[in-house]
């Protein structure tokens, strides 16, 4: 339930009880009267007692409902405050990529990059483009090690990104532009699948 409901309501409950001792225990009619948000009212007798409470009551549950609110948006400010910090820490250590070529085979659009975060989309024609996020280091950024593509239909290739060991660089074209932040592959995949051998195993 939420506090500043509870807080009104205590406001109109509680004064329930000192009125009713009041009224029980003092002869005297208690008389309320003067001007109140616009409005002359003029007040007697036991309700006059309750209503003069219940202003007391709710002067006080205001300030209560005030501060809790108050402390409510400080909080929701330093957390605000702390997301932003950390965004921007995340920002500073990673960079946004994309990378982009081609594979062939029958069906290339169920084909699927295993570096891939939800932002990868293959064509039916086959390009493809995909965004990562890599790790940024003091000169450069972390360029993963290699890139799987998987298709149901047509098979698999494993591409090896590592420059002093891959061969695949010229045979696909591959070209890695750090200001553009991009790894582009001007050659087609071509997919295939893996030959099983007797004992079961590719």
């Amino acid at each position: 339930m939420d506090v500043s409901f509870i807080y009104l309501l205590m406001g109109f409950l509680v004064p329930l009880i000192p009125a009713y001792i009041l009224y029980k225990t003092l002869p005297a009619e208690t008389s309320v009267s003067g001007p109140f948000q616009g409005l002359k009212i003029n007040l007697s007798g036991a309700f006059g007692g309750y209503f003069l409470l219940v202003l007391i009551a709710f002067a006080f549950s205001l300030k209560l409902i005030t501060d809790s609110n108050i402390k409510r948006i400080d909080k929701l400010d330093s957390q605000n405050v702390a997301l932003k910090t950390e965004n921007e820490q995340l920002k500073s250590q990673y960079e946004y990529w994309t990378i982009e070529g081609q594979v062939t085979g029958r069906l290339p659009e169920k084909t699927k990059l295993f570096i891939d975060n939800r932002k990868t989309h293959f064509a039916s024609t086959g390009d493809f483009s995909s965004n990562i996020y890599l790790r940024k280091e003091p000169n450069s950024s972390v360029i993963p090690a290699a890139l799987c593509f998987f298709n149901t239909e047509d098979g698999y290739k494993v591409i090896n990104l590592n420059k002093n060991t891959s061969k695949d660089f010229d045979l696909f074209g591959i070209r890695i532009d750090e200001q553009a932040k991009k790894i582009s592959l001007s050659k087609p995949v071509v997919l295939r699948k893996a030959i099983m051998f007797r004992d079961g195993k590719p």
